[in-house]
């Protein structure tokens, strides 16, 4: 699980508005556009029983097995995707096979990126513990 040690900047109810440094947290993720691309608070699900006020320090963390889907899904999959339309187009000019795959790339991204604003592939940053 990949962790890290947040402020919490303010409290809605059971959920928790905390202060992150993006660099320091998702400097290992591929995936750091993803999630919440240029925001310096993220908004988490409280756990039930803990007492937290606005200046408390606390431990959030993601599954690595999110992450890693997030990666088959923004890496693996467009080559794959790419390698099967090259051997499929091999009988066109190298132009128009490499546009063909190009082409079809952007739609895949476009689809993936339009997927993520109705349903998260990978799992939320949740809260772990208070420290």
């Amino acid at each position: 699980m990949f962790k890290q040690i947040v402020e919490v900047a303010e409290v809605q109810g059971s959920k928790v508005k905390v202060r992150c440094q993006r660099k320091a947290m998702c400097s290992c993720c591929s995936l750091r556009f993803a999630c919440a691309p240029r925001k310096e608070f993220i908004v988490v699900d409280a756990n039930p029983g803990v007492s937290l006020n606005a200046g408390d320090t606390i431990e959030v963390g993601i599954e690595e097995s999110k992450v890693f889907l997030g990666n088959v899904i923004l890496f693996f999959v467009p080559s794959l995707i790419f390698v099967v339309l090259m051997i499929l187009l091999r009988n066109l000019s190298v132009v128009q096979s490499v546009g063909i795959g190009i082409g079809a790339l952007l739609v895949y991204y476009f689809l993936v990126k339009i997927l993520l604003r109705y349903k998260k592939l990978w799992g939320d940053i949740r809260m772990l513990r208070k420290v």
